[in-house]
């Protein structure tokens, strides 16, 4: 009754387009594990609520410094930073992050949100920190050891946000939980 709805030109375009997203897809899956296993952590969106309280902290830890610089280590989809952003009036950021996908999804937000922010994809070692007002982290459990160690040079008394994962060497100014489902940790911390 219809008839055809593809010739067979439209279905050699079809089946182009169908290898294409499947090579793009075993790309992204396979970039992202091999990240997860070099890194130990997994590139998990941080959930809204996630978002919310550390955008709240942020805000309440800066205060009204005009145009404070907001540093990311292991800023995954950009959702931490970008959320500190919109809370934050003024605020710039930079992002680092080391996995391939995680990083291409959060430089396209960053560049579509129109934030003052930037994401880099680098790791965290050797970083020079010390102009950061604020450092948000979401890194594991070894790699929140190494920063500190001194992995990253940060000036002390900068306050640093550590999610999920405590900095053992530090102590806490406070510890928030989220309202999420895993009830997730929120640490602040004062560089020492």
């Amino acid at each position: 009754m219809f008839g055809r709805c593809f010739g067979p030109a439209d279905e050699g375009m079809i089946a182009a387009i169908e290898w294409v997203l499947l090579l793009l897809t075993a790309f992204a899956v396979v970039t992202t594990l091999y990240s997860c296993a070099r890194t130990g952590v997994p590139a998990v969106p941080s959930s809204p609520r996630v978002c919310r309280e550390v955008a709240g902290l942020a805000r309440e830890v800066l205060g009204n410094k005009p145009h404070p610089l907001v540093l990311d280590l292991g800023s995954g989809y950009g959702d931490l930073l970008l959320a500190v952003l919109r809370a934050v009036p003024g605020a710039r950021g930079v992002g680092l992050e080391v996995a391939v996908m995680p990083w291409a999804v959060a430089a396209v937000r960053g560049r579509l949100s129109g934030r003052r922010g930037c994401f880099r994809r680098q790791r965290y070692e050797g970083y020079e920190g010390s102009g950061a007002d604020l450092v948000v982290v979401y890194l594991g459990r070894a790699a929140s050891r190494e920063l500190a160690e001194g992995a990253v040079r940060l000036r002390p008394g900068t306050p640093v946000i550590s999610c999920f994962f405590a900095i053992t060497a530090w102590e806490p100014e406070r510890v928030v939980r989220c309202g999420d489902m895993y009830r997730t940790p929120l640490y602040l911390y004062r560089v020492p």
